[in-house]
């Protein structure tokens, strides 16, 4: 689905002018008018907007409302240890047969985006918890034909960000079980969590650096990608050490469920390859093909650790990691003195 920033309105020009999309690339014309979006959605909610007839493709409208919510609210270079998913569903009403939705109702619409997000966010029980990203999942023409549900991710980090003085290289203590949110699997430390976190800590250090003094980094629209480990073929030999780029293993599970599969590190069949180094590499090399191809940048990555047992024979199982991307283009907004008023807390 292609979404343009433009706004193509029938009337009132001034308060949400038509622009071109090339006319983004200074960035500054955009922000502005998620700024004003913003102030009418809030005059809508308190009852001081008059309500017209003014239109916006339904594209547009869209766009509009993911810029709002993330420049309003996202931190998007925040350093956090772990991150939360969830997902919040709406409706746009929309004029099918012309394509497009009345602004009265794409404001609401941001307004209702807002109190879920927030509904969400405050069930996480974290003391330290920052929206990262706010992410287009899906848009589907509701069965009535007269409206659009909309399905967006939230993604919200908490916990301290580990220290990461480098990229890749691991040592002989840093081996890690393959299930997130564990632990160490050579001396039980868990600070780090599982090999998931711990492979998004360094794709995060190397793909989303710091922004320069006084600028912000911020990305108005995202999509998501999910990346299968058997479409990437690793060393050809199938013996659950490597098979794939990304990691996975299918097999008996007690050939699976040991730990020497389920310990990404080094192994004695294997001198010279440290697991973690191989799907840290081998990720990178996924990831960046990937935006290469599309001309975008990482906004979040959370790396899903899945365990299934095949259901026509209960004795096999999988056991695998399916990366999931958050891209989208990155924009820089800069001022000549600190400016700390966006994005604010939602709670």
């Amino acid at each position: 689905m292609y979404i343009a920033p433009a706004c193509n309105k029938e009337r009132n020009e001034e308060q949400l002018p038509v622009l071109q999309q090339d006319d983004f690339t200074g960035n500054e014309e955009l922000v502005n008018r998620v700024l004003n979006f913003s102030q009418i959605a809030a005059e809508l909610k308190d009852g001081k907007m008059q309500k017209s007839g003014e239109k916006m493709l339904i594209d547009n409208a869209i766009y509009y409302i993911s810029a709002t919510l993330n420049y309003i609210y996202c931190n998007h270079t925040a350093a956090y240890g772990k991150i939360h998913l969830d997902t919040i569903t709406f409706s746009l009403p929309v004029i099918a047969t012309e394509g497009k939705a009345y602004l009265v109702d794409a404001l609401e619409g941001y307004n209702t985006a807002v109190e879920k997000v927030r509904e969400k966010y405050m069930k996480i029980n974290k003391t330290t918890r920052q929206l990262i990203n706010i992410a287009f999942i899906d848009s589907e023409m509701n069965p009535t034909l007269k409206a659009v549900d909309l399905t967006f991710e939230i993604q919200t980090g908490t916990d301290n960000a580990p220290a990461i003085a480098a990229y890749g290289f691991f040592d002989v203590e840093e081996q890690y079980w393959w299930f997130r949110d564990t632990e160490n699997c050579y001396n039980g430390n868990p600070t780090l969590g599982g090999a998931p976190n711990v492979l998004e800590q360094h794709i995060l250090f190397k793909y989303k650096p710091v922004p320069p003094p006084n600028c912000r980094y911020w990305f108005p629209f995202t999509e998501p990608k999910d990346f299968i480990a058997t479409d990437y073929e690793g060393d050809g030999v199938p013996d659950y050490f490597c098979d794939y780029k990304i990691f996975y293993a299918y097999g008996p599970v007690i050939e699976i469920l040991t730990d020497t599969v389920q310990c990404l590190g080094l192994e004695a069949n294997h001198p010279g390859i440290h697991e973690m180094d191989y799907y840290l590499n081998g990720l990178d090399e996924i990831l960046s093909g990937f935006l290469a191809n599309t001309g975008k940048s990482i906004a979040t990555i959370n790396i899903e650790s899945r365990f299934e047992t095949n259901v026509n024979n209960l004795s096999l199982v999988t056991i695998q990691h399916i990366p999931h991307l958050s891209y989208g283009k990155k924009m820089i907004m800069c001022w000549e003195v600190p400016n700390n008023d966006y994005p604010i807390s939602i709670e």
